[in-house]
Parts: structure tokens; C-alpha cells; sequence
């Protein structure tokens, strides 16, 4: 499995990642990048959201959606960029994020991601 696609460690030591448990069980992780800066101004990405089947619907997505924004506004990012799989886009767009474009995946040869943005500003 790709790297991209795992928690990282440093991420979780530095406050960048957290995760939704219920008794022993983890039920979902998300995880967002460092802050960086291009041409349209401080931005950071969700680079991991990841909600068990069994936690599909009880809310723990958008609580762990709600913690990314913050962290991105923490960052005084004006965006929080997110690479989504194509089933999670409609939960995305619900949350108020806007379709970019599609790109191709890093992980699996010949698929297509939808590219999305969460303006904060």
C-alpha cells in the first residue's frame, strides 16, 4: 500500500491527525497536511479521512471533517484541499466543499480522483 494511504506517525505526534473510537474499536481517522503557501495564498490537505462501514451515517465523518476545517483555519489557511474518492465526493460537496477537476490517482493506475477545495476565507 502506498504511503500515501497510511496514517503518519509524525502527523499524529504533531497534533495532525486524529481518530474517532468507540470503547477499543477505531472507527475513523482524519489527517491534514502541514500548511503551505502558493500563488493564491496558505492552504493545507485533508490527507486522510476514513470512516469505518459499521460509522457510515452516524455523524463521526463530519465530526472529523469539522476538526480538519479548524485546523486549517487554526493554520490561517483560506483552503483545505482535498483528493477524494469517487464515493466520498457527495459527502464532500455536502459539506461544502466545491469540484475542482478530476486527476489521476497516484495509487492505482488508470483511476481518476475528483479534486476539491473547502474555502475558508
Amino acid at each position: 500500500m502506498a504511503r500515501v494511504l497510511r496514517l503518519d506517525l509524525d502527523a499524529a505526534a504533531e497534533g495532525r491527525a486524529v481518530a474517532g473510537w468507540s470503547d477499543a474499536t477505531p472507527l475513523g481517522v482524519a489527517q491534514v497536511s502541514t500548511p503551505y503557501a502558493d500563488a493564491r495564498g496558505v492552504a493545507m490537505e485533508l490527507d486522510l479521512l476514513f470512516i469505518a462501514p459499521e460509522a457510515i451515517g452516524t455523524g463521526l465523518g463530519r465530526q472529523l471533517y469539522l476538526w480538519a476545517l479548524d485546523q486549517a483555519r487554526g493554520a490561517d489557511a483560506t483552503r483545505l484541499a482535498i483528493l477524494s474518492d469517487p464515493f466520498a465526493r457527495g459527502f464532500y460537496t455536502a459539506m461544502g466543499a466545491s469540484y475542482i477537476e478530476d486527476r489521476p490517482s497516484d495509487v492505482i493506475a488508470g483511476r481518476s480522483l475528483p479534486w476539491l477545495e473547502h474555502r475558508l476565507d
